[in-house]
């Protein structure tokens, strides 16, 4: 076993580097640790371990930790992101990965970024520290452990899960943020907003939405047509928990100071 660990960049192997049109084969990857990869300045690294144009895969018995992305697979067989999360007993501190993708990320944007029309993008428990945009048509984004508090996403006030695209489904998450004690443009939990068009089809179900703080207005669940007031329709709200919504400045116009569970405008 290796460990490779508070690096840059990643651990690579490709085929077809020489131009030569042909694959490596018999890839084995087991019994590792990698831990603290960071990005490389040029962006050049896809994640701390990256397969390309490969056959005969096999990634199995490491430990990801700390990563900016765990792994990246393109053009390969016998390995796929699911597999390599769920079948080899690989551990991972935190994972995202679209069913289908090339990426096993530590983002659920980057997950979500992967995934094509009408995947799945799965997410483990854990603390995501991030805003997600769904702007995919038909993607269905999912926590795999959908009890409350296994799978948390804290991130900007403005929206933390915002979905912007039709056909979309969120579901299992519980969704956290204090907000900053100096906004006052509004903070939501999940929301659904049609900005570039009309969105139709759209589910958010079995959340949790604790926490959301704004100065003047604070909202759980928001479903909104936009400044253009373009058309939403069936847009599906339920089986969610909204609690501990709150806005926080202390005023005696109560116009000023708005807290809000589900909103739909």
């Amino acid at each position: 076993g290796s460990t490779v660990q508070n690096s840059t960049g990643m651990v690579e192997f490709h085929g077809n580097e020489d131009d030569s049109g042909e694959n490596i084969t018999s890839v084995t990857v087991e019994d590792n640790t990698f831990a603290g990869i960071d990005q490389d300045s040029a962006e050049g690294a896809s994640a701390a371990l990256s397969v390309q144009d490969a056959e005969g895969v096999t990634i199995s018995a490491n430990d990801f930790t700390n990563n900016f992305a765990h792994a990246y697979l393109a053009n390969v067989s016998g390995e796929t992101t699911q597999s390599v999360v769920n079948s080899n007993q690989n551990s991972f501190d935190i994972t995202a990965y679209a069913v289908g993708g090339q990426l096993v990320s530590s983002s659920i944007q980057d997950a979500v970024d992967d995934a094509g029309t009408g995947e799945t993008v799965l997410v483990g428990s854990g603390t995501y520290d991030e805003s997600i945009t769904v702007n995919i048509d038909n993607l269905t984004l999912s926590a795999l452990d959908q009890t409350e508090d296994s799978t948390i996403v804290t991130g900007d006030h403005k929206g933390i899960i915002k979905v912007a695209a039709s056909g979309v489904t969120v579901e299992g998450f519980t969704v956290t943020s204090p907000g900053d004690p100096n906004s006052n443009y509004g903070s939501y939990g999940i929301r659904v907003l049609s900005e570039d068009g009309a969105l139709s089809d759209v589910t958010v179900r079995d959340n949790t939405v604790k926490t959301i703080r704004d100065v003047f207005r604070a909202t759980g669940i928001a479903v909104s047509s936009g400044t253009t007031n373009n058309n939403l329709t069936n847009i599906t709200v339920e089986n969610n928990t909204v609690e501990d919504i709150a806005a926080t400045k202390e005023s005696t116009d109560a116009g000023n100071s708005i807290a809000k569970g589900i909103v739909f405008n």
